[in-house]
């Protein structure tokens, strides 16, 4: 180890410092956002206990959802009729020290005791970034055990400005994430140091550490794989490490009951609340370890991990300089995350909610800082200066674009969307600081006709609702965007109107598209995006529903003024080849629940070919 390794040390101040003037631009305690959403449920544990003494029912919490609106009900209700936390216990073991000391200043600064107000968000936000800085100084001592100081210094600015960490360690700190990171850096710090001297008290603290990292987050169970595989580089290595696991047998047996003693917490919970030892909160959410989604998980537009932090693959590319520069490591940092992007992308709900490129790996980095700092160490031995700028010119594109990213995800006009994003959406606004409204519908159709030139179209419905086709179709005259009628949509009248052909009909070639398009106007915005009234194209192959299109229609314009909204799908594969006598096309408005009143126009259907 370096031990004046200078450069690293002014690199991480400098990166300290900037994740907590990040927090403090953005200042999520300042509009109750901290204790919100996921990390409401990893926090409940601490007010339900320490203050309202209701772990059983959670009743405190109707009055506090009504108060503080970003937080969310995660629980489940068990057979015994007890709400049982969604989440494990162990965040809000990590969240007691920033809890004890906001419920002190609650008090000193009249604010309520109640666990979510000012001071609560304050010290929370304040404490998960400095947590999160406490994984970098973490990861550099662990770093300079292997690579240079300047290698080191580079690897941290790298994953912090070019990579999702930036989000989960200074604006979205308290989510566990950037907590997990820390863990794994400590983690790293306590294997090497126990492979240095077999100590006592080493053992125990990976022991509990583990344990912790496993009731955070249950499938951080492979966390074991490091302390379990570091320092193996051969057979030779192999049969040493298993010799001297045997020959300190009485700490591997502390480490394993530490690790159980930390797990009982989250056992005893699940059998104080629920009645049975273990109980699976997560309802119909699981892992489909058969058909995993790796494809989706790494390269979607949606949330894929390398199209979002694309710098990680300099990461991936440096398992090859690891192996043959670092391997004492190399296999404990590989087969940890092949075995975690595995596990990742094989839960259900690949892109875990709504967040910046894929949150579920961001705690990895700990480990593949390794590899990437292998990859720098070579490009920087590398006599050819032109490939070392070309170099860094591209981790400056990277890093400019993670900022970019960033930004727009966290400011009002950003138009980023944490939970739908899609390639058309993503190029319509990747780079824009004045986003337009209306490319919302990419989130939804996802597709897009780049140019219409040389392009023919052709009107295969109409409907002004003047003499309507449709005798259900409800018509007004107060509001109408041209002649005397228009129609009604609302919960009352879902469906307005309704057009079905036979694709043998209109013959479209194998390189058509339908285009659907409505004049639209409404007075009251539907918020909830589940019950906005959307246009519909859908394709049918007798009764077997071959694609279905929605685009919601209410996120298009911010209402009061009569606006076009449209899209186009081109055929679906099934179809373009062999269209069959029972081929269907369906176009409709539907409303999907709304109270809110829609008034719409000029009903068209076109079909554009080449």
């Amino acid at each position: 180890m370096n031990g004046r390794a200078y450069i690293s040390f002014f690199i991480c101040c400098l990166l300290c410092y900037l994740l907590f003037r990040i927090a403090f631009m953005h200042s999520q305690w300042n509009h109750n956002f901290t204790i919100g959403y996921d990390v409401s449920g990893y926090y409940a544990y601490l007010p339900a206990h320490f203050i309202y003494d209701d772990l059983e029912q959670l009743k405190y919490m109707e009055d506090i959802c009504k108060r503080y609106t970003s937080v969310s009900d995660n629980w489940s209700v068990a057979a015994n009729g007890h709400k049982v936390q969604k989440y494990p216990i162990g965040m809000a073991i990590l969240y007691a020290p920033a809890f004890g000391v906001a419920h002190f200043f609650a008090d000193k600064w009249g604010f309520p005791q109640d666990g979510y107000s000012f001071p609560y968000q304050y010290f929370l936000s304040l404490y998960s970034v400095l947590f999160a800085c406490l994984g970098l100084w973490l990861l550099r001592t662990c770093l300079l055990y292997y690579f240079k100081d300047l290698t080191v210094g580079i690897v941290l600015a790298i994953i912090v400005l070019a990579t999702n960490y930036i989000v989960y360690a200074g604006l979205s700190a308290a989510m566990t994430h950037g907590y997990l990171f820390t863990l794994y850096a400590l983690l790293i710090w306590l294997t090497i140091l126990w492979h240095q001297q077999q100590k006592w008290g080493l053992a125990a603290s990976i022991g509990l550490l583990y344990g912790l990292m496993v009731i955070v987050r249950p499938t951080e169970v492979i966390a074991i794989l490091i302390p379990l595989l570091w320092g193996i580089d051969s057979r030779k290595a192999m049969k040493a490490k298993a010799q001297l696991v045997w020959q300190s047998k009485g700490q591997v047996a502390l480490l394993t009951v530490c690790t159980i003693a930390v797990g009982m917490i989250q056992l005893l919970y699940w059998k104080k609340i629920s009645g049975d030892w273990f109980y699976y909160s997560y309802d119909d959410q699981g892992f489909s370890f058969l058909s995993p989604y790796l494809m989706d998980g790494l390269f979607s537009y949606r949330k894929g991990w390398l199209i979002y932090t694309p710098v990680m693959i300099f990461a991936l590319a440096g398992f090859w300089q690891l192996f043959k520069k670092t391997n004492q490591v190399f296999w404990a940092c590989l087969v940890f995350v092949v075995m975690n992007v595995y596990i990742v992308y094989s839960w259900d709900i690949w892109w875990y909610g709504g967040s910046v490129g894929s949150r579920a790996v961001v705690q990895s980095y700990a480990i593949l800082a390794f590899p990437f700092a292998a990859f720098v160490a070579w490009i920087m031995e590398q006599k050819k200066r032109a490939l070392l700028i070309a170099w860094a010119a591209i981790v400056l594109v990277f890093a400019d674009l993670n900022l970019m990213q960033t930004w727009q995800s966290h400011s009002a006009g950003g138009g980023w969307n944490g939970e739908y994003m899609t390639r058309a959406y993503y190029f319509s606004i990747i780079g824009s600081t004045q986003i337009k409204q209306e490319n919302r519908k990419y989130l939804d159709v996802g597709r897009r006709i780049r140019d219409t030139r040389g392009m023919t179209f052709r009107q295969l419905y109409f409907e002004d609702f003047e003499t309507p086709k449709d005798s259900n179709i409800v018509r007004i005259q107060d509001q109408k965007f041209e002649g005397n009628y228009a129609a009604i949509v609302n919960k009352d009248h879902p469906h307005a109107p309704y057009f079905e052909v036979p694709l043998t009909d209109i013959q479209p070639t194998s390189k058509a598209w339908i285009r659907a398009g409505v004049q639209i106007f409404f007075m009251d915005a539907e918020w909830n995006e589940w019950q906005m009234t959307s246009l519909v194209i859908e394709f049918w192959r007798g009764e077997e529903l071959i694609e279905s299109r929605p685009m919601r229609l209410h996120w298009l314009t911010d209402g009061w003024k009569w606006y076009h909204a449209y899209f186009e799908r081109p055929l679906p594969r099934k179809m373009r080849e062999n269209i069959q006598p029972n081929d269907r096309l369906k176009v409709y408005v539907l409303n999907q629940g709304s109270e809110k009143k829609l008034y719409i126009d000029n009903f068209a259907v076109e079909l554009i070919e080449p």
